[in-house]
């Protein structure tokens, strides 16, 4: 779930404010009727409890008091669990996870008569979390840092589970670095019924987290168990190297192609974390171990000065064909290696008479099998009433999957979600209020826009306005006419190249043409790469966090952020998740610089945008030219001095020229001035003497 969704569930958690007995605390006043716990300032909501500084009396010691937010408990059950939860952890050593000092109950000392609240003190830690200290170091700590974390925090969560207690929501908030740079983990002791609870009442996101087990997910606080935490432990550590958590039901990135020297160790570990519960690390205790055989890899290779040998294209196939072979292939990480095969090694797949087939075949289906993994685990949380999860679980996918599989899932998500309310006004409300935001979409299919004006009409809502002319002009069907293409302006002896793109939205960033279609591959060229070293380093950022797309909101057009923090639009940084409008011109920045680029709207006759202009100035893709073209391209923005020598529209059928002057040809057929006719591919355009366009 994005950030800002998180800020808003706290914000609802918040909405009663604690006790006026707490929220009226004074600095220096007793918080229990003894005497023995000060109030020291501090006081915040974190959606399952309040948390405080406090100092301790009898040791003159400052500890972090947090207490259990009443109305998690009035269910019986739940209050039961969170007793044992907290009887547990009154037993964990301390070594690891941050030391606890005492749980029970507290009666306020400046509320006598109210019931007593459950509370613990643990001890007060300063210093920034491991999240604080991820952004510090640019989105991503240091092989070596990243060992240390992730070790650190193998062993703190193994005190938990001697101790019979999951933790349930491991994830870097919740690791505190010391002034020695010592990794401590917090928050536990919450019973998992807690935090179910605390998402059912305000969508404090536990289930739809991005980091949870799957059978958490479907199932609840039911299914937690230590392999959840063994689940999230491997989240955990992929994150810490390279700034994004990774996920069983989308293409994996090898840590060993992305670090230098890191082993492939470390990726079979990661990936056994991510299966089925059966198959993962029996305990943090194994986790650990296995983690550690790992960083003394890293560090021989380290020793001897020498990364990996690259591996042969051979090689690398009879080892994803391995890996397909197995009963429970992991099939991130075979689409992964099969897109690697055939971006990186073309020229060297011995493999017959037809080589890429065999890679491109394989492709096909890992992306099959987690195209049906996503929609089963969807499935799966609908059929339990898991609506907070699934929400979580599709906000996930937003930059990871092409649009139209992801406006499909929403669509069948909001379907479910309606017919689970019945005949309920509120829920049938909300329904319609989901579906009508659904229709903005610009994955969605003309067939499911249909679909959602019937149920619409048939809940009797409000129905979208009317829509006589939309302000914005945009082709979204486009039948024939690809979502993206390379075209060529030749000028007497000197060619110039550019991406043209066409339709409701256009992806800058991490992705691929397969995937999305109408993706613009910012990745730098061979050429590139060899000239300026650099480049691999920027190209490395931006695939961790560069996720930007450019398209047609319900106002106006406007960019929104679909992955980590790093991207900024006219100055402003936006978090995952959040839009911002675009201007009629500007500047945008991916990966925190990687690649920046200015834009320009190009308005028609009426005011409404056709086309936007971007010009690439500085990082990956510097000199470069792109064009998302919504409704028309005219000449002059492609060659500025020619005029207005045609209009060219996209259409379903193809790219449609209307010559606007003398000199205009479609080959060798000159085109009159008014006429019309369709452009088919590698047939020269000539826009003027000397002047001629190729689409590739």
């Amino acid at each position: 779930m994005a950030d800002s969704s998180r800020s808003r569930a706290l914000q609802a958690a918040a909405a009663s404010g604690p006790p006026a007995a707490l929220r009226e605390l004074v600095e220096g006043q007793a918080i229990d009727p003894r005497g023995e716990l000060v109030f020291k300032g501090h006081l915040r909501d974190g959606g399952v409890s309040w948390v405080m500084r406090v100092l301790h009396r009898e040791t003159d010691s400052h500890r972090a008091m947090k207490v259990i937010r009443p109305e998690l408990l009035a269910d019986a059950r739940v209050a039961r669990e969170q007793e044992r939860e907290l009887e547990r952890s009154a037993a964990v050593p301390g070594d690891f996870a941050v030391r606890l000092f005492d749980v029970g109950r507290l009666p306020l000392a400046a509320d006598p008569g109210a019931e007593p609240l459950w509370y613990l003190t643990t001890e007060w830690l300063d210093g920034r979390s491991v999240r604080e200290e991820i952004a510090r170091a640019g989105g991503t700590l240091s092989p070596e840092r990243a060992f240390s974390v992730a070790l650190q925090a193998a062993r703190a969560v193994g005190e938990l589970h001697r101790c019979g207690i999951v933790h349930g929501d491991l994830r870097p908030e919740h690791l505190v670095v010391g002034r020695s740079n010592a990794v401590r983990l917090i928050d536990y002791g919450v019973a998992p019924a807690v935090r179910e609870r605390a998402e059912t009442l305000w969508g404090v996101p536990w289930r739809g987290s991005r980091v949870v087990a799957p059978e958490v997910a479907r199932a609840g606080a039911s299914a937690v168990a230590p392999a959840a935490d063994v689940y999230q432990l491997g989240v955990l550590t992929y994150e810490l190297f390279v700034g994004r958590p990774c996920s069983p039901f989308v293409a994996y990135d090898e840590l060993a192609e992305i670090v230098e020297l890191v082993p492939p160790e470390l990726d079979d570990l990661v990936l056994d974390c991510l299966g089925e519960p059966a198959r993962r690390p029996a305990d943090a205790g194994e986790f650990f171990a296995r983690l550690r055989e790992a960083e003394y890899a890293f560090a021989e290779a380290q020793r001897k000065g020498r990364p990996r040998a690259e591996r042969k294209a051979k090689a690398v196939w009879a080892e994803v064909c391995a890996c397909a072979g197995r009963s429970a292939p992991p099939w991130g990480r075979i689409a992964t290696v099969c897109e690697r095969l055939l971006e990186e090694k073309p020229g060297k797949l011995p493999f017959g008479k037809l080589p890429v087939q065999l890679v491109e075949d394989l492709l096909r289906q890992a992306r099959g099998h987690l195209q049906a993994a996503r929609r089963r685990h969807l499935d799966e949380l609908v059929q339990a009433g898991a609506w907070p999860a699934a929400d979580g679980f599709v906000d996930q996918l937003s930059d990871e999957v092409a649009a139209t599989e992801l406006a499909e899932l929403r669509y069948d998500l909001e379907m479910a979600r309606l017919a689970a309310v019945g005949d309920d006004p509120a829920g049938r409300a909300e329904a319609g209020r989901r579906l009508t935001e659904l229709l903005r979409d610009p994955g969605l299919v003309a067939v499911r826009r249909a679909g959602i004006s019937r149920k619409l009409e048939e809940l009797r809502a409000v129905p979208p306005p009317p829509q006589p002319k939309p302000a914005i002009r945009v082709l979204t069907e486009l039948g024939a006419l690809p979502p993206t293409e390379r075209w060529r302006l030749t000028d007497g002896e000197s060619t110039e190249s550019f991406r043209v793109v066409v339709g409701p939205a256009v992806r800058l960033g991490r992705g691929s043409f397969d995937e999305f279609g109408n993706h613009l591959d910012l990745r730098p060229t061979r050429r590139e790469a060899a000239d300026d070293s650099t480049m691999l380093t920027l190209a490395q950022t931006l695939s961790r966090a560069g996720h930007l797309e450019l398209r047609v909101g319900p106002e106006s057009l406007e960019a929104f952020c679909l992955g980590t923090p790093g991207v900024s639009v006219d100055g402003a940084a936006l978090n995952r998740g959040e839009r911002a409008a675009l201007r009629d011109s500007g500047e945008c920045s991916l990966a925190q610089g990687a690649a920046v680029f200015s834009y320009r709207l190009l308005p028609g006759g009426d005011g409404a945008p056709t086309t936007v202009e971007l010009r690439f100035s500085a990082g990956i893709g510097t000199g470069r030219r792109a064009y998302w073209v919504i409704s028309a391209l005219p000449s002059e923005l492609i060659a500025d001095d020619v005029g207005a020598a045609v209009d060219l529209a996209p259409t379903p059928q193809g790219w449609q020229v209307t010559a606007k002057g003398d000199g205009v040809c479609l080959g060798e057929a000159p085109l009159p001035p008014g006429s019309t006719s369709l452009w088919a591919p590698e047939v020269p355009l000539v826009i003027a003497e000397g002047r001629t366009i190729v689409r590739a």
